[in-house]
């Protein structure tokens, strides 16, 4: 009967049982048996068919990998070729988390500015009306209409802050190139835009004061003084060396002519002292002092002193 199912001239292979060759070779693993017609016909056209090597452990392991390790993708291989091909790539939980991180600070980003963080001490603290998302100055700055509040804080239209977001799309900023820059040059005839957390980038100077105008390097307003730091001389703030003249990065007291400071220094000190206490370093001028340096771009917060980040 045994013979009778094979194929018409084929020989049946009968072990010799006193043979030791014979006995190994009746316990060996069988070979895998050649796919049937009918699975190969389902096949694409002149596609060799896979089949698995049970007896090799990485092909096992690889195939049975636990989901906790890593989840397989396989879309790559469905884009690259017509039939889904198994890889060794994954996507790791690590990797998954940030993709998430990701995507919840685009929904939580500025429309005006494109940025999630939230630099109070420059942008200004970030508003949500209507399903919108706004940094405080990037709407000031940007002309978005609104009112001032008896506590000092503002309440916008987020009917204007769309429209001037929608309007922004379209404009690329002089400093990084991106689309959405929502700042225009308060010069004269100058059509550069901004977004205001490139402003610094591009030396532009930023008045925090109404109507919070922004200066391109061009247009930016210059200190008219005819002082000239000594050879030598050092940032009254950080003892650092300063430029050899007055410029964007290295400013003067307008009053006494004889304190020099970095503009980041003189900024950070008007962050942590706030308009009740800053002044001068030296003189300790405020009338002449404060109206100069806001005319410069030094965003002095009208708030007692903060001792935070190591302040005064």
């Amino acid at each position: 009967m045994v013979i009778s199912l094979l194929e018409e001239g084929e020989e049946p292979w009968i072990p010799d049982l006193e043979s030791p060759e014979a006995v190994a070779r009746d316990v060996s693993p069988a070979p895998l048996p050649a796919p049937k017609p009918m699975v190969i016909s389902l096949l694409e056209e002149g596609e060799e068919p896979w089949i698995p090597d049970v007896c090799s452990p990485e092909a096992v392991a690889g195939d049975v990998s636990p989901a906790g390790a890593g989840i397989t993708n396989p879309r790559k291989g469905l884009q690259e070729g017509g039939v889904v091909n198994r890889q060794c790539g994954s996507i790791s939980t690590e990797e998954i988390r940030r993709d998430m991180h990701v995507d919840q600070e685009q929904v939580h980003a500025c429309v005006l500015c494109g940025r999630a963080d939230d630099d109070s001490d420059i942008l200004g603290s970030k508003c949500e009306q209507d399903g919108l998302c706004f940094h405080v100055y990037c709407a000031l700055f940007a002309g978005c209409v609104c009112e001032q509040e008896d506590d000092m804080s503002f309440v916008f239209s987020p009917e204007d802050v769309a429209r001037r977001a929608g309007r922004a799309e379209r404009e690329l900023c002089d400093v990084c190139g991106e689309r959405g820059a929502s700042v225009t040059c308060a010069g004269m005839r100058c059509g550069r835009r901004f977004h205001l957390p490139c402003a610094s980038d591009g030396e532009c100077v930023t008045q925090y004061t109404h109507p919070y105008s922004l200066f391109c390097g061009e247009h930016r307003p210059q200190q008219a003084v005819d002082a000239v730091p000594a050879p030598d001389t050092a940032c009254i703030i950080c003892t650092d060396p300063v430029g050899d003249r007055a410029s964007y990065s290295t400013m003067v007291c307008p009053c006494c002519q004889h304190a020099w400071f970095h503009r980041a220094c003189v900024q950070h000190q008007a962050l942590c002292a706030g308009i009740l206490s800053f002044g001068c370093p030296v003189c300790r001028d405020t009338d002449e002092f404060i109206p100069e340096m806001l005319t410069m771009g030094i965003r002095i917060p009208v708030r007692s002193v903060s001792f935070k980040d190591g302040g005064m």
